[in-house]
């Protein structure tokens, strides 16, 4: 009764991993790492880099404010970069400053040809935040 009580939880495990229910053909990205680097990453500047990251740091330390500047300054060296449209759209929308997030996030969008999920994500709540609410009935 064990033996089968054990092989069965191992056939369920199995059968619920990832590589069997999801399996990934040989022209899908693997799961990306820590070492990891995309193409558009290699082409920032250094410059553009650094603002990106001071504007991270300070929105994820609860300053959006104070991140727009540095999104901003990095956008204006590399404005073809879709992670600095969509953090400068987060900072926007963290202050208030909806429709020009949303701007921001569709930025973001278009550079990937609607390849960033969570660009799109966010566009999707930017523009719920943005429509008038129904009377109710």
């Amino acid at each position: 009764m064990n033996a089968v009580r054990c092989f069965s939880l191992l056939l369920l495990a199995l059968l619920l991993s990832r590589s069997v229910c999801f399996p990934q053909s040989p022209s899908s990205p693997g799961p990306r790492n820590s070492s990891t680097i995309s193409v558009q990453e290699l082409a920032t500047s250094a410059k553009a880099e650094r603002n990106f990251q001071k504007g991270t740091a300070l929105l994820s330390k609860g300053d959006p404010q104070g991140s727009v500047p540095y999104f901003r300054q990095a956008i204006e060296i590399d404005p073809n970069s879709y992670r600095f449209h969509h953090n400068l759209a987060l900072a926007l929308y963290r202050t208030g400053h909806f429709d020009e997030s949303a701007e921001e996030f569709q930025r973001s969008i278009d550079l990937t040809s609607g390849g960033f999920a969570p660009s799109l994500f966010a566009q999707c709540q930017t523009g719920r935040r943005l429509r008038p609410s129904r009377p109710q009935s």
